[in-house]
């Protein structure tokens, strides 16, 4: 399964603060980036044209945000930093929510120029930044791996896939 949401289920879902939760990827889960969160807003016409900032506590408490803008095309996004980072892009997708809209999981394929994007239903090769990000809504009281873990196969996540995933301490917002 690539993508189990519809475009427009995707443009509902998606704007607002999110906390990853749980990650199988070494940026969050090494202990040198706390409490990360992505904030989704508009940023176009099109409503899956997304400004996207990342924010996180260093390890000395310090705040950071890193500002990108995500399109839509072809059944993934594209995402590309701003500023210096201009010339770094990913490419990630949505493989589900759970019915309440407050758990999303997605997939990275890591940087453009280590990993294409496949064909929906395929996999990509594993590059510099490819894993998987647990969503949970920030406002939500639910217990995201609660929820993945319940339903691991309709977030296309297999019991190997699913014991990567390091699930993260919930703290105060870094935004």
């Amino acid at each position: 399964m690539r993508n189990a949401l519809s475009d427009r289920a995707m443009a509902e879902l998606i704007v607002g603060s999110w906390r990853i939760a749980g990650t199988n990827l070494p940026l969050w889960s090494s202990g040198r980036r706390l409490q990360p969160r992505i904030r989704y807003e508009p940023a176009g016409e099109h409503p899956l044209q997304l400004h996207e900032t990342v924010s996180f506590l260093d390890a000395d408490g310090a705040d950071h945000e890193i500002d990108g803008t995500d399109r839509y095309r072809d059944g993934v996004f594209t995402r590309r930093g701003c500023g210096l980072l201009r010339l770094a892009r990913s490419i990630w997708w949505m493989t589900n929510a759970d019915s309440s809209g407050s758990v999303l999981v997605i997939r990275r394929a890591g940087e453009r120029r280590t990993a294409a994007p496949t064909p929906p239903g395929g996999r990509p090769r594993r590059g510099r930044g490819a894993g998987i990000d647990v969503l949970e809504r920030a406002d939500a009281a639910v217990d995201a791996r609660a929820v993945v873990a319940a339903n691991a196969s309709a977030f296309d996540l297999g019991p190997e896939e699913f014991a990567t995933l390091d699930w993260l301490a919930e703290g105060p917002s870094a935004s």
